[in-house]
């Protein structure tokens, strides 16, 4: 069971976005980003998108990974047509960052 242990907001491309870090069953931080406040009506896909060079860390550090993924997934994902209407990026422990459609924080 996912346990929260902090809830932070960030600025991405003109939109705020709250990021929740959980620990996972293994003890490892997770970072969420959740709630982002500019939302397209429709989603038309998911896509998952690879950051080799993000770490994922605890606390501060935690929050830093997922900000960084807003600001590079944004940008990206209109260029591949993603949009994520009441979505999420996450940053699972591959280093990845996912638009999840329709998900509801």
């Amino acid at each position: 069971m996912l346990q929260v242990v902090a809830v932070n907001e960030a600025g991405a491309g003109g939109s705020i976005c709250r990021i929740r870090a959980d620990l996972n069953e293994n003890g490892k931080t997770q970072c969420t980003i959740i709630g982002c406040n500019e939302c397209p009506e429709q989603t038309r896909k998911t896509e998952l998108i690879r950051y080799p060079k993000t770490t994922v860390g605890e606390g501060a550090e935690c929050v830093n990974v997922a900000a960084a993924c807003v600001e590079n997934a944004v940008p990206l994902s209109s260029s591949l047509e993603v949009t994520c209407c009441s979505g999420v990026w996450r940053v699972n422990e591959e280093l990845r960052c996912k638009c999840i459609d329709n998900y509801k924080a």
